[in-house]
């Protein structure tokens, strides 16, 4: 029962109780002025920076976007040194590879062009890095020159292309290719192509909807407008001519038309989502990614093929296209007054408050001149003190009077529990003293108990509630008039700006508290210093890099299908097994197949791995009825499967013979392990103009011929170039 009481007293004197900070009241120019001073940066800080310009009072949602990109325009070229080109048209649907991209589109600008190319035995290119021989014995029959153009056929033959020289024969897709960059570019009109971005975008958060195609904007100002910066209207045109856009990059290399390039095209949304929807609108950034500057794997090209028949003879055509990669990238933030924000943003500036407090608290102790009188104003000392009997009783009643017993052992000690408080300043209300109002400071400066007792006075320091009680002569009280009392307000407000207010603290000597709370500092300055400031960089700004990657892969292989004719003895090269040939930072390798040549529309059996489609007579078969996971159009009747024994399916009409499908194993490609990649990485980081890509400056064009990436060297662990 009694510690129920015990508790329930503890409580009520808890919930009764009511705490605050004691502060001493410095009066001093000097460390008022500058307490202010850092005050007043602080809070400009907070005002200007943080709520103004950062928006503090808002929350923020990210942009969802969906962006694509139509091209338009036409170039002619008469290629007078290459017949099958000839005089030629080229329009979006031949320059654009491939017709559609996630975010980026690619425009050919330039291309060599290979025509014709049959399987047989012929030179290999002059070009090849370790093709060259003096004899036969130097060629390896069968060997698969991974970055080169086929098979080796154990012969030594002259080149055609370059004099004094001989390289080996290889069997692949003959002629290989002559790589002379055409000059200028063949599309030269590529400058005047136009594109049309169309961006939409959503702020799920606060369920918003915008999109670059502004309200005002009719049909007839989309077809005639183009992208101008500098106008109010034309500077929210959707459409972009290539030209301009590599202007406003700073493309001053004019080689990016004839070997190709990367390029951002970046869509910022800051919007203000507190005023008009209207107002939020679109701003367009374009950066030139690739180093044009450098003479080591510069620009942008990639390979295509072209298959067809030519008098029951496989052929293709063989595309090599330069042109410039671009990359679409959308930034959106949307942001609204929320009072939790404003509230949290607005608790941590004012707790910045603090700093000026701890430097103006370090200065006060430790660079004034009265630091020391300062000191014992604002540290009261709580020690055990060790006290000896005296022999004497009357000092023994008389220590023990003036000292509290904390702890009395066996011994003769006697440790006692010592604490230092500073009495010499008088307890009058700090708020009475500046009052305006002269006859209630004379009131109760008169009636203090303290004014006959204190002579040690320190002008200074006022301690709040403890305040000094002036020698100077008191004018007698009068009723001023209410200018007087005004004046002194005034004065009484300016006295309060110069003066420093600080937490008074209590110091304790005690080796176990002392020793647990240098401890805990410790701990946590630890984890400032090595994990905040050193593992995270806590010291450093971050920006975000606007980046473009692409890929180009090498090697060949070797596949005789004897079971399917149509393919036969055949190589592949990357011409025919990147499909597509370019995408944005990502790329496909076909390693098997299934071919299925000759297809016609007519009638045939469904194949007999479609699920529902056996029958056992006509009236399963439903003339007209499309079978969305099949291969066509049923007729109605009910035939014979040719590819499994006692099994009817349902006749079709769509592409015959329908696809059989049972996977080749081993795969065909079946060197596509050591088949190449290699990997152009180009960065920005804009708010530092800082421009960084992958292959590094001491990097030359043999290194990067030969090297293969290895993750165990400090050189080959840092190449762009690796097997598959």
């Amino acid at each position: 029962m009694s510690q129920t009481t015990g508790l329930h007293d503890f409580l009520l004197k808890g919930i009764k109780d009511y705490e605050t900070q004691k502060v001493v009241q410095i009066h001093s120019k000097k460390i008022g002025v500058t307490f202010r001073l850092i005050q007043l940066g602080i809070i400009l800080y907070v005002v200007l920076w943080v709520m103004i310009y950062e928006k503090g009072y808002q929350s923020f949602d990210q942009a969802v976007s969906g962006v694509t990109a139509k091209l338009k325009g036409v170039a002619f070229a008469n290629v007078t040194n290459n017949p099958s080109l000839g005089a030629t048209v080229w329009d979006a649907a031949d320059y654009v590879i491939p017709p559609q991209q996630n975010s980026a589109f690619f425009v050919m600008t330039n291309l060599i062009y290979t025509p014709g190319q049959m399987l047989g035995n012929c030179e290999e290119s002059h070009d090849v890095f370790g093709n060259s021989c003096e004899n036969d014995s130097q060629c390896h029959s069968g060997k698969l020159v991974q970055r080169g153009s086929g098979i080796q056929t154990g012969k030594c033959v002259n080149s055609t292309r370059q004099a004094n020289l001989s390289v080996c024969e290889i069997y692949g897709w003959c002629p290989t290719e002559h790589e002379i960059v055409p000059r200028p570019h063949l599309l030269s009109s590529a400058e005047n192509f136009t594109v049309m971005i169309k961006n939409n975008i959503e702020f799920p958060q606060f369920r918003v909807k915008r999109r670059n195609i502004l309200k005002w904007m009719s049909r007839l100002f989309l077809k005639t407008c183009l992208y101008n910066p500098n106008d109010d209207k034309l500077k929210y045109c959707p459409v972009f001519r290539l030209g301009d856009i590599l202007k406003y990059s700073d493309a001053v290399n004019k080689d990016i038309w004839e070997t190709g390039g990367m390029v951002s095209i970046h869509i910022e949304w800051n919007c203000n989502l507190d005023f008009d929807e209207e107002d939020c609108l679109p701003k367009y950034v374009f950066r030139r990614l690739d180093d044009f500057q450098s003479h080591i794997a510069k620009g942008w090209n990639f390979r295509m093929s072209q298959h067809y028949m030519d008098g029951g003879a496989r052929k293709r055509n063989l595309i090599k296209a330069y042109g410039i990669q671009f990359f679409i990238t959308v930034y959106g933030t949307g942001g609204k007054f929320n009072i939790l924000t404003f509230s949290m943003n607005l608790g941590s500036g004012l707790a910045l408050l603090g700093i000026a407090t701890m430097l103006c608290d370090w200065i006060v102790l430790h660079v004034t001149h009265k630091r020391g009188i300062y000191r014992k104003a604002k540290i009261d000392l709580v020690a055990e003190k060790v006290v000896i009997p005296h022999t004497n009783e009357n000092d023994d009643v008389q220590e023990r009077s003036s000292l509290a017993v904390l702890k009395k052992p066996n011994n003769s000690k006697t440790r006692r529990l010592v604490i230092r408080r500073h009495h010499e300043f008088a307890m009058i209300p700090d708020s009475v003293c500046r009052s305006p109002i002269p006859i209630m400071k004379e009131f109760v400066i008169a009636r203090s108990p303290e004014l006959d007792r204190r002579t040690n006075i320190i002008p200074e320091i006022k301690l709040k509630q403890n305040q000094l009680i002036s020698n100077q002569s008191i004018l007698s009280p009068i009723l001023g008039s209410m200018k007087d009392s005004i004046m002194e307000f005034i004065r009484s407000l300016i006295s309060g700006l110069l003066e420093y207010e600080t937490q008074k603290v209590v110091q304790i000597h005690s080796k176990k508290i002392g020793v647990t709370f240098r401890l805990i500092q410790l701990g946590i300055i630890l984890y400032v210093v090595l994990w905040v400031m050193i593992y995270e960089k806590g010291y450093q700004s971050f920006d975000q890099a606007v980046s473009g990657v692409t890929a180009k892969l090498k090697g060949v292989a070797f596949a005789n299908v004897t079971n399917n004719p149509s393919l036969g003895a055949t190589v592949w090269d990357a011409a025919d097994y990147v499909i597509p040939p370019q995408q944005n930072s990502a790329f496909f390798v076909m390693t098997n197949l299934i071919y299925t040549p000759g297809q016609m529309l007519g009638n045939c059996e469904e194949s007999h791995d479609v699920f529902g489609n056996s029958c056992e007579n006509d009236s399963q078969c439903h003339s007209g009825k499309l079978v969305q996971r099949g291969s066509g159009i049923q007729t109605g009747r009910c035939v014979n499967s040719t590819r499994q024994a006692n099994l009817s399916v349902c006749e079709i009409y769509g592409w015959c013979p329908t696809e059989y499908d049972i996977t080749p194993k081993p795969h065909l490609l079946s060197s596509a392990e050591n088949f190449t990649v290699i990997l152009k990485n180009s960065i920005e980081f804009p708010r530092y103009r800082i421009k960084r890509r992958n292959i590094l400056k001491w990097m030359s064009r043999l290194f990067l011929k030969t090297c293969l990436y290895n993750p165990n060297d400090d050189k080959l662990n840092i190449v762009p170039s690796s097997e598959l």
